[in-house]
């Protein structure tokens, strides 16, 4: 019969009982325990330089999963607030416009959320390995990556074994193996063309000074649609500052637009 081990009163998992006391030092990260770690959590901004090897590794794999389940969190939520449309209450066109300011983050950074929001609805049985923990938040995104139309009902078919398989993998590892299930799954595929357009993406934000920074995928018809309207918008900023000129801008082309 296993002997039992002493059992941490905030978590639930296990701490042989003579860690649970004195120094860390040289004990493995897995017997560390939430007790212990949340007790090296506090306050490390000055003790940080005073801690071990091991005890600052366990701290930066503490902190790491605090912020991954906050952002679990975050992404809920943010899910729900879209579905209700509750930013239409404050005259915002959509959740990202409405988030972006008030969290003090980028428009694609709000978008990348609600996008995963909004995909996880479609995907119950991750959106519940995430919000337990099983999954974090980037193994997600891998997964909602290739569930589109085509691919949606046999995803939901092999969602248990690949959410089983991702809690084995690092990230990379799960990219790789999710390629490979992609190319299986959809091998009728969209045609270049389909693929190109459902890749499109743009993003407009700005920065503290009014600089902006556009961050766009576009498919070839939109590159030269918006290549055309950007050069034609920089040739006539051009000739109305310098109405007495007419060489060409003594700038880049990227400045120029």
């Amino acid at each position: 019969m296993k002997r039992r081990r002493a059992q941490s009163d905030l978590d639930g998992g296990f701490v042989p009982r003579q860690w649970r006391t004195g120094s860390y030092e040289d004990k493995p990260l897995y017997w560390l325990g939430f007790r212990s770690i949340i007790e090296l959590v506090f306050d490390t901004t000055t003790r940080a330089r005073e801690l071990s090897d091991s005890e600052l590794a366990a701290v930066v794999l503490a902190k790491s999963e605090q912020i991954d389940r906050l952002r679990a969190e975050q992404i809920a939520l943010v899910a729900e607030f879209d579905a209700r449309m509750v930013y239409a209450s404050d005259g915002a066109v959509n959740t990202a416009v409405w988030l972006a300011p008030r969290a003090k983050i980028t428009k694609a950074e709000a978008h990348h959320l609600v996008h995963l929001g909004r995909r996880l609805r479609r995907m119950p049985a991750t959106a519940q390995a995430v919000e337990s923990g099983e999954l974090s938040t980037s193994q997600a995104r891998v997964l909602s990556r290739v569930v589109n139309d085509r691919t949606a009902e046999v995803f939901t078919e092999h969602e248990p074994e690949l959410i089983e398989c991702a809690a084995r993998l690092t990230v990379d590892q799960l990219v790789r193996v999710v390629r490979v299930w992609e190319a299986q799954a959809d091998t009728d595929g969209p045609d270049p063309a389909q693929r190109l357009h459902d890749r499109r993406k743009a993003y407009l934000s700005t920065g503290w000074d009014g600089m902006g920074h556009l961050d766009a995928d576009l498919d070839p018809e939109a590159t030269a649609i918006v290549s055309t309207v950007l050069e034609t918008i920089a040739g006539q900023l051009w000739r109305s500052e310098h109405p007495d000129e007419t060489a060409e801008p003594p700038r880049t082309t990227g400045q120029r637009r």
